[in-house]
């Protein structure tokens, strides 16, 4: 999921765009649950197994603080499968009726409530917001995708797919980008992917290459490319982040971009996307009523100016 904010910061920065443009932006876990068990999930490294929702009465206060406060986005996901929670499309409509655009991850392939979504989108539709909807599909055949996620079953992907497609021609609001996270067992599959993709009337998918940072499951061809760009060690092999806009070896990293913070189920802010586990609590905004205030405060300024030059224990595994 992180990938997809990681090659916007680069692409904000390869366009000359201020730092700040995150400045609006903030990340909101409303559901760590997942159980997809997919090989490159960050969510599966950290450790994530207690699967936790944010309240329906923390989330309706949270977001008229982010109205009030003037944020302009809200992803709706860091650490889990957000479809889950049973009030998501409640969720999607609080925020855009409070004058904010949306954007959620999702791997499809559980269970989804079309009518209820449906519904959602109708009245996002006359706020005239955008909500963004971040697909990855990662097969077509259960045979690749068992060896990928093995808890997901392509054909719910597939089904969800169409009804994701008449809900993206049906409304406005809706935005969808889908990609697949390519790797060695994809691969032979991605025109399928693209075609069956077009053949729904999608008009935004793309392959994203995970080999830089899993190794294991990159094409042989992926992993020449990567010895001659990308220094390896036995600790972190060929493993790299984009700063300013350029790819930099782990072993040569010494600065972050940070990206939005993360308030989690709780309504704990955290300091980076990649704090799953939430372990670096720097205060409550449901209790201070104010995000604004929480960023601002000496706890959440030191943390942050740590994880800029890589001081914090999450940065040691980091991609």
């Amino acid at each position: 999921m992180n990938a997809i904010s990681e090659k916007r910061r680069a692409i904000y920065r390869l366009a000359g765009r201020p730092a700040s443009v995150y400045e609006n932006h903030i990340i909101v876990d409303i559901c760590t649950a997942c159980g997809a068990d997919c090989v490159y999930c960050l969510h599966q490294a950290a450790g994530l197994t207690t699967p936790r929702l944010m309240p329906r009465d923390t989330f309706m206060t949270l977001v008229d603080i982010l109205a009030r406060e003037n944020y302009e986005l809200v992803y709706l996901y860091q650490s889990g499968e957000p479809l889950l929670h049973p009030n998501y499309a409640e969720f999607l409509v609080a925020v855009a009726e409070r004058g904010m655009d949306s954007s959620t991850a999702t791997k499809v392939f559980s269970k989804i409530d079309f009518d209820a979504l449906d519904a959602a989108l109708t009245r996002c539709d006359a706020t005239h917001r955008t909500s963004e909807f971040l697909i990855t599909v990662d097969a077509l055949s259960q045979d690749a995708q068992d060896k990928i996620g093995p808890g997901i079953r392509s054909e719910v992907v597939k089904q969800n797919l169409a009804g994701m497609a008449r809900l993206n021609h049906a409304h406005s609001s809706m935005r969808c980008v889908l990609d697949t996270v390519v790797s060695a067992y994809n691969e032979k599959d991605l025109d399928a992917i693209a075609a069956y993709m077009k053949e729904l009337g999608f008009t935004t998918w793309f392959p994203k290459r995970m080999g830089y940072f899993m190794p294991t499951l990159a094409r042989p061809q992926d992993m020449e490319a990567i010895a001659k760009a990308v220094p390896t060690s036995p600790k972190h092999a060929a493993r790299f982040s984009i700063v300013n806009g350029s790819l930099v070896p782990y072993e040569e990293q010494h600065a972050c971009d940070l990206g939005p913070a993360v308030i989690n189920p709780e309504g704990d802010v955290t300091v980076c996307c990649h704090d799953m586990l939430h372990k670096n609590r720097l205060g409550n905004v449901i209790k201070a009523g104010s995000v604004r205030d929480v960023l601002a405060s000496p706890a959440f300024q030191d943390t942050a100016a740590r994880g800029r030059v890589m001081g914090l224990p999450i940065c040691q595994g980091c991609n």
